[in-house]
């Protein structure tokens, strides 16, 4: 489960209602609005979140900052929206700033 900047790992059962759990990593920026996509095609996932005016890619499995991408115009930035926006068949990222709707290729270096 993603809340923020941090993962946890689940470990109870819904059924017994044992809803045991453990952190499993807390990234370093701050806390925002957080998305979960496979943007690279490498079968794992990872973490999109939206924090201080900025776009976020964290890997999903570390938490580490793998990218990050200014929203243009100011403002904090809203929840992420994950879709394929150019047709291209893979994910891309946007978010609304205080001016401007920001779409993030996935494949942008």
């Amino acid at each position: 489960m993603i809340a923020g900047r941090t993962a946890y790992r689940f470990t109870g059962t819904v059924k017994g209602g044992n809803f045991a759990g453990s952190v499993l990593w807390t990234s370093t920026p701050g806390d925002g609005f957080c998305g979960i996509a496979d943007l690279d095609d490498d079968k794992t996932p990872e973490v999109v979140l939206v924090q201080s005016g900025n776009i976020r890619v964290l890997n999903g499995q570390t938490g580490a900052v793998r990218a990050t991408f200014a929203i243009p115009g100011g403002g904090n930035g809203g929840p992420p929206n994950i879709a394929d926006f150019d047709g291209d068949g893979l994910p891309d990222i946007a978010a609304a700033g205080a001016t401007r709707f920001v779409v993030v290729n996935s494949t942008a270096p």
